[in-house]
């Protein structure tokens, strides 16, 4: 069998070259091109664009796996549309199935990671309030050691002033106390 192929394979390439060399010798009988290499070139660009119109007329059949002709077109885009939806079906449960494995094992993590973060804001009010009542306590005391102060002070003048009204009082009581020892002296001098 692989020597009959290979003996088709060699008629195959002897037609081939005939043919081009027919189509070569055309060419240059109607005078179009100046050498074999440019009529080659014309050929393989000519059979080119033979060979897209006739792939543009076809669609790929994933079902058949084949090319189907472009009178199956309708059928084709069909098929194609099918397919395509079967994929995005697939796909889409994979990804479920993939969003699914991740929330179980990151849940523990995204309900911890958010217990943290609700623990913290909670944690830097509190904070932030502790630091708006020392600051506070921090004025209040101030001002009470400037009253503490001037307080301490006025207590002092007062002190000061009574002491000194008592010295006065204490000279005022000694004077009368010497002018009643005096009045009862006289007193007792008159009646003796």
């Amino acid at each position: 069998p692989e020597a009959a192929l290979e003996q088709a394979k060699a008629m195959l390439e002897q037609e081939t070259e005939n043919l081009v060399q027919e189509k070569v010798d055309e060419a240059k009988k109607e005078g179009k091109y100046l050498s074999e290499h440019d009529v080659l070139n014309d050929l393989a660009r000519s059979a080119a664009d033979e060979s897209r119109k006739e792939v543009s007329k076809m669609f790929y059949d994933e079902g058949k796996n084949c090319y189907v002709d472009g009178g199956d077109e309708l059928q084709a885009l069909k098929t194609e549309f099918q397919t395509l939806r079967e994929a995005s079906m697939s796909l889409r449960k994979k990804n479920d199935k993939i969003a699914k494995k991740l929330n179980v094992k990151n849940g523990g993590y995204i309900t911890r990671s958010n217990a943290l973060q609700e623990e913290i804001l909670n944690n830097f009010a509190l904070a932030r309030n502790y630091e708006i009542e020392k600051s506070v306590f921090e004025m209040l005391s101030s001002f009470e050691v400037e009253g503490a102060e001037q307080r301490i002070d006025k207590l002092q003048a007062e002190i000061t002033a009574w002491e000194t009204e008592e010295a006065q009082l204490q000279k005022q009581y000694g004077d009368l106390l010497l002018e009643k020892k005096r009045l009862q002296a006289r007193l007792k001098a008159k009646q003796t």
